[in-house]
């Protein structure tokens, strides 16, 4: 079993289109991947200082998406899931509608 998750713990997981399941560990910048197989840990694929990271999704090119929650508004960063390589902002903080959300989802 796998406890090494920050004071509030894991937030919103998804599984990736590799098979993985991908877990925000808010308050932290962290977001960690576990095999979709048996759910072992294998690595933090987000160590992004200078972000929450709430909740997560991922495009249609498979790049994970990052949900910020900075407790006032949020923003929305791209990742390469191979190789955790920052890609961008994709939303910007304080843009009208995103405010404070609580999740983010990408349709199929």
């Amino acid at each position: 079993m796998y406890d090494n998750f920050n004071g509030d713990g894991p937030r919103i997981p998804t599984f990736g289109p590799n098979g993985n399941l991908y877990v925000p560990d808010w308050p932290t910048s962290n977001v960690k991947e576990f095999s979709g197989t048996n759910f072992t840990f294998l690595r933090n694929v987000v160590s992004n200082a200078g972000i929450s990271a709430k909740s997560v999704a991922f495009n249609p090119e498979g790049n994970l998406l990052v949900l910020d929650d900075s407790l006032q508004f949020n923003s929305v960063h791209v990742y390469n899931i191979n190789t955790g390589a920052y890609l961008g902002l994709l939303v910007a903080a304080g843009i009208e509608g995103l405010k404070r959300s609580p999740c983010i989802l990408v349709p199929a």
